[in-house]
Formats: structure tokens, sequence, C-alpha cells
């Protein structure tokens, strides 16, 4: 009691607030079964990785055993369109092979996730500064 006045405190419950894509999106949206998709790629992703580093069988320091590393990147580049397609392919021959040794895994060894993702982005470039001039 506060002043003759009953005195409550509220605490959120949620650990996390999703907002509904709905409410987001635009004439040009998403298809829900694209949207379907990538959430269950990077929620599931995030969830195990998160869940690794709290339990602490997963490290970020480099010069662990890379048993219990992993590795995480972003960025943008740009690309010529044959570059682009040239580092397609090499990200999809390279999960293929991994996902290839599913088919003969060795015995006894280690359950390992992997998340590869490129896409077009369009960026809005800072103008460049012009070259300086050599004396």
């Amino acid at each position: 009691m506060v002043s003759h006045l009953i005195e409550k405190v509220y605490q959120t419950r949620a650990r996390s607030i999703r907002i509904a894509t709905d409410l987001l999106t635009s004439e040009k949206s998403v298809s829900e079964s694209s949207e379907t998709l990538l959430a269950y790629v990077f929620d599931k992703a995030r969830a195990k990785l998160k869940k690794g580093l709290q339990e602490g069988w997963i490290g970020n320091d480099p010069s662990a055993d890379p048993r219990h590393r992993f590795t995480a990147l972003r960025g943008s580049m740009r690309l010529a369109p044959e570059q682009a397609a040239g580092f397609f392919g090499r990200m999809e021959n390279l999960s293929e092979d991994f996902f290839a040794q599913e088919s003969s895994p060795p015995s006894g060894g280690d359950w390992y996730d992997i998340v590869v993702a490129m896409y077009p982005v369009r960026i809005s470039a800072p103008a460049q500064a012009p070259a300086e001039e050599k004396a």
C-alpha cells in the first residue's frame, strides 16, 4: 500500500519479442514460404549456437581446438557478374562436399552444422573521394 493505493510491480515474461511480419510488410512483401524458410534456417542456427556458447562447449577463440569453436562472418563485397558466379559455384561445391560427408559418417565423429548464405543487396555507396595527386 502506498498512499492508500495498492502498488503493483510488473515484469516482462517474454525472453524475446518477435514483431509480426505483416506489420512491416510493403506491397513487395516476402512470400510466406520464403519467410518460413529464412526463419527456420537462421533461428535454428542461432538457437543451437547460443546453447553451445551458454553451455561452454563452443567458444569463439580462434586458437581453440576446431572441434569446440565456431566461425561466423558477415560482410558485403562488390563483384563483377563472372566473379559472383564463380563465388556462388565455390560455395555450392563446398556445401555439397559438407553434406556428402553425411552419407558416410565416421564412427565416433562429432556433429557439425553449417549455414551458408549469399545474396545480392542494394547498397548506396558513398561517393569516392578523388585520388590525391602525387608530386
